[in-house]
Formats: structure tokens, sequence, C-alpha cells
């Protein structure tokens, strides 16, 4: 499973994004294709490991 069209807390200023290599697309680890993981936990997992928040994203 995939994060894709991640939309992060900074992308509305600009160069922020750039500046600290924040992904539009994340390979989600193993945990996280099971069915039974939601939305939020993934969201959660994704604000912890870059350090910003994220506003919506897409899972594919």
């Amino acid at each position: 499973m995939k994060a894709v069209n991640i939309i992060w807390d900074v992308d509305k200023e600009d160069g922020i994004k750039q500046f600290y290599g924040l992904p539009d697309t994340v390979e989600l680890p193993e945990k996280f294709k099971e069915d039974d993981c939601d939305y939020d936990e993934i969201v959660d997992y994704l604000s912890d490991k870059y350090g910003f928040c994220i506003l919506e994203c897409d899972i594919v």
C-alpha cells in the first residue's frame, strides 16, 4: 500500500515542502498492508515519521 497525493500542512508555504524534502508518495510498511488498518492510523504514522502534519492523502 502507498499513501499518495499527500498534502502537508506546509504545502501552502512556498518552498518549505521542498526544503524539508517532504514526499508526495510514501510506500507504507507491512503493518499497514492489512485490511483492518484505518486512515487515521496511517496519517498519524506519517506525521510522526516526517514531523509535519498531513492534511489529506489517498491510500492505494
